[in-house]
């Protein structure tokens, strides 16, 4: 059982393959904290281990999220 670095939830198993493409490290951040640097990384994941709790967040400009 692993935990958010950011957050310290227990991560799902889709949560803990989320890895960087650049360096091959594991992020280990769950959906909600990965969602604030999603579009500025590039990442690698089983999208395969994916099910209906891991939905990402939509942040907008003012920094409020909505679920998808």
């Amino acid at each position: 059982m692993s935990r958010c670095r950011a957050c310290d939830c227990i991560l799902s198993d889709y949560e803990l393959t989320r890895k960087s493409a650049v360096t091959g490290e594991y992020y280990d951040l769950c959906n909600h904290c990965f969602s604030y640097i999603k579009s500025d990384v590039y990442f690698k994941e089983r999208i395969d281990l994916q099910d209906n709790s891991d939905e990402f967040e939509e942040i907008d400009e003012e920094g409020l999220t909505d679920w998808k």
